[in-house]
């Protein structure tokens, strides 16, 4: 998913650094707004594919790369475009963020979880 919907694909495909990247956003860039658009995309078929094989209750997404305009709103359009819609329906995308500690606190509510069946 990296390769398709990341950050660093994105700056790479792009042929810029993070920096230039924002200006170019800033300045309305058609191709960076396309490119970025783009990924969000890949990303959106990566959420909807977790959807179809895990069914969750909420999908919750973090990073940098989602304060990038137009990616996560493009990334929920294919989502939605390519989920069933029953599946879709039941399930809540939530943008965290908490970034790094994300992690950490799933790893802490699975061990809960797991506690309690004990």
């Amino acid at each position: 998913m990296d390769q398709l919907a990341g950050g660093s694909a994105i700056l790479q495909r792009l042929g810029v650094d993070a920096p230039q990247l924002v200006t170019l956003v800033e300045e309305e860039d058609a191709v960076a707004l396309a490119g970025i658009k783009d990924a969000g995309h890949a990303l959106g078929l990566g959420i909807a594919t977790v959807i179809h094989l895990f069914n969750p209750e909420i999908v919750v997404l973090a990073g940098g790369t989602l304060r990038w305009h137009g990616y996560v709103e493009a990334a929920l359009s294919s989502a939605k475009e390519h989920c069933i819609a029953e599946l879709w329906a039941g399930c809540r995308i939530h943008v965290s963020t908490q970034g790094g500690l994300l992690v950490a606190l799933g790893v802490a509510r699975a061990a809960a979880e797991l506690e309690s069946k004990w």
